[in-house]
């Protein structure tokens, strides 16, 4: 019978380093050898998933979109992934997905901030906790209509120069919930106010225009893109 003393042998790996600077949009890196599924690829320092590339002949690292780093210029309106900078804009991050432009995950690979495909909104899944809550103001002009273009604003004021009947444009989409709201300026000859159909009053009809040289707030509220918005009177005589 034989046996052995000493230290049990453990096994030994080498690992190797390459490291590439990108051409736009560069896909295939060929590297010194790798063994197929014991090789991790990081791009711009972010650890790629599996999913995101395939090393599988022992030679080549394919990414399954290209990426550059732009990293002293702007990003252009056809890269994939780019990260680019600007002294003005700071760092710039762009991206052209069927879904997203832009998604930001967090450890978990959850989605925590979308830019959906082609538009400048944001979507977040969690909540959001600023430090204030600012809307932004639009004054308005007033014609024989007066549309309040919804896309641009939250608050709105109208002071009156003629009798106006009152459009809506441009709401969120159906199942996005969105209010605003309204001052209304009445000149010391009053004038006359209409509403469109869409506004279903509290109480069931619309409130009284200002009185001369008064000022009333209104305030709205839709949540199906408008089909239906609903009005109430906020505050009457305010000024």
């Amino acid at each position: 019978m034989s046996g052995y003393i000493g230290a049990i042998p453990t096994p030994q790996a080498t690992q190797s380093r390459d490291v590439y600077t990108a051409t736009s949009n560069q896909t295939t890196f060929t590297t010194q050898g790798y063994t197929p599924d014991l090789v991790s690829v990081y791009l711009n320092g972010v650890h790629l998933a599996r999913a995101d590339y395939t090393a599988t002949n022992g030679s080549d690292v394919v990414l399954a979109s290209g990426a550059t780093l732009q990293a002293t210029g702007d990003t252009a309106a056809g890269d994939d992934a780019a990260i680019g900078y600007t002294a003005a804009e700071g760092i710039i991050i762009t991206g052209q997905g069927t879904t997203n432009d832009v998604t930001i995950k967090n450890d978990a690979d959850a989605d925590v901030i979308e830019i959906p495909t082609g538009t400048t909104s944001v979507t977040m899944t969690g909540s959001l906790k600023p430090l204030t809550y600012q809307e932004t103001y639009v004054a308005n002009s007033t014609g024989s209509t007066t549309t309040l273009d919804l896309a641009t604003g939250t608050s709105f004021s109208v002071t009156l120069s003629e009798n106006t009947t009152f459009a809506f444009s441009n709401p969120p989409t159906s199942g996005t919930a969105y209010s605003f709201t309204l001052f209304i300026t009445q000149p010391s000859s009053a004038k006359t106010i209409a509403w469109p159909s869409s506004v279903d009053w509290a109480g069931g009809s619309a409130p009284d225009a200002p009185g001369n040289s008064e000022v009333n707030g209104y305030g709205f509220f839709t949540r199906d893109g408008g089909t239906t918005y609903y009005g109430f009177l906020g505050g009457a005589a305010l000024g």
